[in-house]
């Protein structure tokens, strides 16, 4: 903080030396996650490498001791990940490179598929839902991705060039790293950056060499001139890093985004790729039919998927804080009503997730009123602004829609309405949907809290 000017790249820089985020510009986190580069700012096997090899090249003269310089890179490496938070993918590197380290202790060499292995086995027993996290996946598909692929990408081309051929080892690894990621970053995160190649062959060499001269400026933070000329420097290529990523995500075929696919296509395109990588390497001519049918019947269910969309009938009211959203599907088309207190940018942020899911195409907004009927179902909507009428013949309608300026006594309103759902919305305090609850309970009728259950969806 003291060398490095610049709140954007100040944080930045903190991410890349030990994944500290607090100050990280989210606009800036949003770029590079289109981009393909958000892996940088995470702290990974890639900073655990650079610290794995600095500590080998220190300790190098302890090669007559090689308990103290095991010991000594073991104890290095843990205190790194603990620095940095001991997230998964930090935790996963460093039981890697610690196995690593021992097999090289007792003089044995064993196959570094075993040694990712039993990282992985290692981390599972300690904390066995770490299998569900996004990060540990994605760390373990990237690694062995590489593991498996980069060689056969790489020995494609023949270089003589050193630095064109340096250039291709970076390309190969990034294409490598690529193809048991990209699954699950579709299936997880809806998108798929078109331009990783372009920003991965320049922010992941540049990014290493930044965090070489932030450990040297921790190295030499005593000496106030030369430490204000290293945290220049750092300042300078942090900029340069966020104007060509920043730059690159405002291309228009940057990003594929709206993608959608359900975890049965996710099992059928790890098994498209095993068994063409199988084709490829081994020439079995089963493994290229098992290929072909994987490929077919993914496109079949991506096809029934596109079907369903176009014939769908939903409801749903959005957990929204303050305000009340929701919206009414028909086919790939969706009605949105919402508060006019409600920014257009706002909603869009929280169904953005809902639109790709049920492969929404087109939105229109409609001003919101207290009646309602979509698809031969009724709903009202009640609010302060509300005003009905006692009648002794109850009014047949499905939903009934809670918001926080609903008066506290209901009970009026379900007695002169045949209902048969109420719906509470998010935004009304907890002492009134209380109230409201208890007023259902006495009269048995079914009822949903968004503020407890999340967003109300309903296939009408």
């Amino acid at each position: 903080k003291n060398n490095i000017q610049g709140m954007k790249e100040l944080g930045l820089a903190e991410a890349l030396l030990i994944g500290y985020k607090n100050d990280l510009d989210q606009t800036l986190v949003q770029a590079y996650t289109s981009t393909g580069v958000v892996h940088i700012i995470a702290i990974s096997g890639m900073h655990l490498a650079i610290i794995y090899g600095m500590i080998v090249w220190l300790t190098s003269w302890l090669k007559n001791n090689n308990w103290l310089r095991v010991i000594i890179m073991i104890g290095g490496l843990w205190l790194f990940t603990l620095m940095a938070g001991g997230q998964a993918s930090v935790v996963r590197s460093c039981v890697m490179f610690t196995c690593i380290g021992l097999g090289n202790l007792f003089k044995r060499k064993s196959s570094v598929f075993n040694t990712l292995a039993l990282s992985a086995f290692l981390l599972l027993c300690y904390q066995p839902l770490w299998i569900w996290d996004i990060g540990f996946q994605l760390s373990y598909a990237a690694v062995f991705s590489i593991l498996l692929f980069y060689r056969k990408i790489y020995q494609c081309l023949l270089v003589q060039n050193k630095l064109l051929d340096a250039i291709w080892k970076s390309t190969a690894i990034t294409i490598a790293a690529q193809i048991l990621t990209t699954p699950l970053s579709v299936y997880h995160f809806h998108q798929f950056p078109l331009l990783f190649l372009m920003t991965n062959l320049v922010a992941v060499p540049l990014s290493s060499l930044i965090l070489f001269i932030e450990i040297f400026l921790f190295s030499v933070s005593w000496f106030t001139g030369l430490s204000k000329i290293c945290g220049q420097v750092v300042k300078i290529m942090i900029e340069g890093m966020n104007l060509y990523i920043e730059r690159l995500e405002k291309i228009p075929f940057a990003l594929w985004g709206g993608l959608s696919i359900s975890l049965i296509q996710v099992l059928l395109l790890f098994i498209i790729i095993t068994g063409l990588y199988t084709w490829l390497s081994e020439k079995r001519k089963v493994s290229f039919l098992i290929a072909v049918t994987a490929l077919l019947s993914f496109m079949m269910l991506r096809t029934y998927s596109f079907m369903m969309a176009s014939h769908q009938k939903k409801m749903i009211v959005y957990h929204l804080p303050r305000h009340f959203a929701m919206e009414l599907i028909s086919g790939r088309s969706a009605v949105l009503l919402c508060d006019s207190t409600l920014k257009m940018k706002e909603i869009s942020d929280y169904n953005s997730s809902s639109h790709t899911l049920y492969r929404i195409r087109d939105q229109i907004s409609k001003k919101l009123s207290h009646d309602l009927e979509f698809d031969g179902r009724r709903m009202v909507i009640v609010d302060q602004s509300y005003h009905f009428s006692c009648s002794f013949v109850k009014k047949k309608i499905d939903f009934l829609i809670l918001t926080s300026n609903a008066p506290r006594d209901i009970l009026p309103l379900l007695q002169t309405f045949n209902l048969e759902l109420v719906i509470m919305d998010g935004t009304s305090p907890k002492w009134k949907v209380q109230s409201w609850r208890k007023e259902c309970d006495s009269l048995h009728l079914p009822y949903f809290d968004i503020s407890e259950k999340g967003a109300f969806v309903r296939n009408l």
